[in-house]
């Protein structure tokens, strides 16, 4: 461990200066994270309007053959070589994240194909919340009462949308919830990643992992003829879905404060 250093013999290392960067590092997330969720919210939309002509399995797989492409040629232009040191992508923090990944969109595709957008938005505002307990939980950060306070209001409000036992609850609300705990995974994997992981490389390795899942989705659903309007709809989805891959990744590896800080202050990990 290296000496801690004098702010009298090294002014610019005075450790008050420490708060205001970390204040800035955290500040820089958030924009990042509402950027993503914006992202997000976009490809929902351009999703669910190419769900009225196609199954879920197949608006997964066309808009990753779309999307995989683009994110791969990125990945390598942006760190050349990251793929000949396969030890640098496939660590288990990454795959951690991938699988995350995969079954967050699985989950909360089908539950968005099934009932309202609003509903499937506002369970997925629990994200920050969940966060915030698994940091807490999980990664020993610090959590005052004040947000576990907060974190109990959230949840019981997602009761109120969920109304279990009520004549409006669906298994589809069920699926909603579960994608929550899947990016949960991925959120908190995404923290821990290892330095010098490139990060295009893990988006590029979640949007191909997710391609191949719709490619299995496919077998168990019927193939349905690709519309010019379909078309549009599944590339726009798949441009927005590039923009919050790397958002998100690029938030939560964000500044030097607390996870919980940076996710319950603000805006969700989005999926899909």
């Amino acid at each position: 461990m290296s000496a801690p250093i004098d702010p009298l013999v090294n002014p610019s290392a005075d450790p008050l200066a420490k708060p205001a960067g970390a204040l800035a590092g955290n500040r820089t997330a958030i924009i990042v994270m509402l950027l993503a969720m914006a992202c997000f919210i976009l490809n929902d939309t351009m999703a669910k309007l190419a769900s009225d002509d196609m199954g879920t399995g197949q608006v997964i797989f066309i808009r990753g053959l779309i999307a995989s492409p683009i994110m791969m040629l990125i990945a390598w232009w942006k760190w050349k070589g990251a793929f000949r040191q396969p030890a640098r992508i496939v660590h288990k923090s990454v795959l951690w994240r991938t699988a995350g990944e995969v079954i967050a969109t699985a989950l909360y595709l089908t539950a968005l194909f099934n009932m309202p957008i609003a509903n499937a938005t506002a369970i997925l505002q629990t994200v920050p919340l969940a966060t915030t307990a698994g940091a807490a939980l999980l990664l020993g950060e610090q959590v005052g009462i004040r947000r576990w306070s907060a974190i109990g209001i959230g949840f019981a409000g997602v009761l109120l949308i969920v109304r279990p036992g009520s004549d409006g609850f669906t298994i589809w609300s069920l699926f909603a919830l579960g994608s929550v705990g899947a990016i949960l995974l991925r959120d908190l994997s995404s923290r821990v990643l290892p330095e010098g992981t490139p990060v295009l490389g893990v988006a590029a390795l979640s949007a191909v992992a997710v391609t191949l899942l719709g490619a299995v989705m496919t077998l168990f659903d019927d193939w349905q003829p690709v519309s010019a309007g379909a078309l549009f709809y599944l590339t726009c989805s798949a441009l927005f879905l590039l923009g919050a891959y790397n958002f998100i990744l690029l938030a939560m590896r964000s500044g030097d404060g607390p996870l919980s800080s940076r996710s319950s202050s603000l805006a969700s990990g989005r999926t899909g």
